[in-house]
């Protein structure tokens, strides 16, 4: 954490108000690797915990993330996981990753319709 923006640990498990020793504290201590982020992100209205977006970009280290407004680049499904993770923070969030097999399935069927269109479109 080079930047002195970026909030503390204790500040952002106050902030969420985790229950100390659940598995939402343990997921925000393992996802503070900030360099992964915009500068800008440290103080945006996103609307994104940084822990959470760390954890994303982590998950998705191929995704582009937009540079004007980089707190705007998550997908809505995002916001729906930090609502649920709040709502039950003794989940297994850390052992939750989003590239999960379905997702992997997903990415295999999509390059399988990306080949299939080409063959049409020749």
């Amino acid at each position: 954490m080079t930047n002195s923006k970026w909030p503390s640990i204790k500040e952002q498990l106050s902030a969420e108000k985790v229950a100390g020793g659940s598995a939402l504290e343990k997921m925000i201590r393992k996802n503070q690797d900030f360099d992964l982020l915009q500068p800008e992100e440290a103080d945006d209205d996103a609307g994104l915990p940084l822990w959470l977006r760390v954890f994303w970009r982590k998950n998705h280290p191929d995704l582009e993330h937009p540079t004007v407004n980089p707190g705007g680049g998550y997908p809505d499904a995002l916001y729906n996981l930090y609502d649920r993770m709040l709502a039950h923070p003794d989940l297994p969030w850390e052992k939750q990753s989003l590239t999960s097999k379905s997702t992997i399935r997903k990415k295999s069927a999509r390059k399988v319709v990306k080949k299939q269109r080409r063959k049409v479109d020749r």
